[in-house]
């Protein structure tokens, strides 16, 4: 499942920050239920990292993301998100091929 990017720039898939009492893996699952609507069981480990850019009050910054997989159970109807993203459902050659970073596209590719 990929996510439509808020601001215009193709498909990502959820992402977020780490956060306070929470796991990474936590985090992620939040993010996958905010930004998607995706509700499930993650996994503790990442299966990989990939690098990006992102613009910050500070400039424009490499981040390092972990990517957690999540066994989706079942989609909200309605999400935090809703309306600023929209979530589409592909098989991952076509997944690598329409997010817009290369190294997540790499990622998904090794699937």
């Amino acid at each position: 499942m990929l996510v439509s990017d808020a601001a215009g720039g193709g498909f990502a898939i959820p992402m977020g920050w780490p956060k306070r009492n929470r796991t990474d893996a936590e985090a992620a699952a939040l993010e996958a239920a905010e930004e998607a609507g995706a509700v499930g069981e993650v996994a503790p480990q990442p299966i990989g990292k990939f690098f990006y850019w992102k613009e910050l009050a500070v400039g424009r910054v490499r981040i390092e993301a972990a990517v957690y997989p999540l066994r989706v159970q079942r989609l909200r109807a309605r999400w935090k998100a809703e309306g600023a993203t929209e979530r589409v459902w592909v098989p991952a050659g076509e997944a690598a091929e329409l997010v817009r970073d290369p190294d997540l596209a790499a990622l998904i590719e090794g699937l």
